[in-house]
């Protein structure tokens, strides 16, 4: 088992999908029809050995309350871990702007008297798989106070507007956060994926809160680099986030792709190879009339009519060369055919 209470986060302020947000929180965004984007995380943490999950939801939880609902779906019950939320909800709509520093603080007593040594806290709007006991592993090798889950990305400028990225010293030390302007082409995005002990994790806290009531978690750790030793963690798997409508669009379309294409495979006829003279041949002879033609021969020789049987062996060989031929070039006429034809669809997106 992983040694790690499991913290699923919501987003600051910046990351809203306008239209959507406004009904259902980031987490309980629809995937693939029976599926909900907190799934990811959720799945990243049970199959990772972690059966202590705390779920914090800015938003109306509703929907996500239905969906979750004991975690017994995720192989996590009242006998094998607990995974629990914790609705950030207002009816004047200003839970966008509750930092998750405030609802760590009240909650903080239920961090603490966990059985777990350690903390992983995860986002929801940031898609990836992830061992996060294999993570967990590698940040207590490093000796680092706390671990930043990272990508290297080469297209910064056009993607992840907005995104937090990471400024590394050689030797990974994380030297600040900053927010991604489009200015680069290549950063280091930080996926918001934090690892670190419990106790590390309530002195950040109370420090964020004496500090500023308007602080979110990414805001203290931006302050410690300085002071504390923490290390990034290079992730190398695919990674999609959903930060607006766009990303949200873009993103789960290439998800689902992709599952489409592994599960049901490319949207195209299958390519036969052809047989080659030889095959054609040794199929031939399976043929009903050659089969015939066999028998009479070994007839032939066996009441001595070996002129009979010599004339038609050669009838039938001349038959068994000329088929092949027929069939070989009948092929290739057709894949050449098949090159020529250009299918073009148009597709109607609602």
């Amino acid at each position: 088992m992983c040694n790690a209470l499991g913290i699923i986060t919501y987003n600051d302020s910046s990351v809203y999908v306008e239209g959507m947000q406004k009904y259902r929180p980031i987490a309980a965004f629809s995937f693939l029809g029976r599926y909900r984007l907190v799934d990811f995380a959720i799945s990243n943490m049970s199959n990772s050995g972690i059966d202590d999950i705390q779920i914090y939801v800015n938003g109306n939880p509703r929907s996500l309350i239905d969906h979750v609902g004991t975690g017994r779906h995720y192989n996590i019950n009242s006998k094998h871990g607990h995974l629990s939320l914790v609705p950030v909800y207002s009816e004047g709509g200003t839970s966008r702007f509750t930092t998750d520093i405030s609802c760590y603080a009240e909650n903080i007593h239920t961090v603490m008297e966990n059985h777990n040594d350690y903390v992983v806290i995860a986002p929801v709007n940031m898609l990836y798989k992830g061992n996060y006991e294999e993570l967990l592993k590698q940040h207590i090798e490093s000796g680092a106070e706390v671990s930043v889950l990272y990508q290297h990305v080469d297209n910064a400028k056009e993607n992840y507007i907005g995104c937090d990225v990471l400024q590394m010293n050689k030797q990974r030390g994380v030297l600040s956060i900053d927010q991604n302007l489009g200015n680069y082409k290549s950063r280091y995005l930080s996926l918001q994926t934090y690892i670190m002990s419990k106790e590390i994790f309530k002195t950040l806290v109370e420090e964020a809160q004496e500090t500023s009531s308007m602080y979110w978690f990414k805001d203290i750790l931006n302050d410690k680099c300085v002071d504390m030793d923490i290390r990034g963690l290079n992730y190398r798997g695919h990674i999609y986030v959903i930060n607006d409508l766009k990303s949200d669009y873009n993103g789960l379309s290439t998800i689902e792709a992709k599952e489409r294409i592994t599960k049901y495979g490319k949207n195209e006829l299958p390519k036969k190879k052809s047989d080659g003279f030889f095959k054609l041949l040794i199929k031939g002879l399976f043929d009903p009339i050659i089969i015939v033609l066999i028998i009479t021969i070994v007839f032939s020789f066996v009441i001595n009519e070996k002129i009979d049987a010599y004339a038609i062996l050669f009838i039938m060989l001349v038959d068994l060369v000329i088929g092949a031929i027929q069939e070989l070039s009948a092929s290739k006429t057709a894949d050449s055919l098949a090159k020529l034809i250009k299918v073009n669809t148009k597709v109607l997106s609602i």
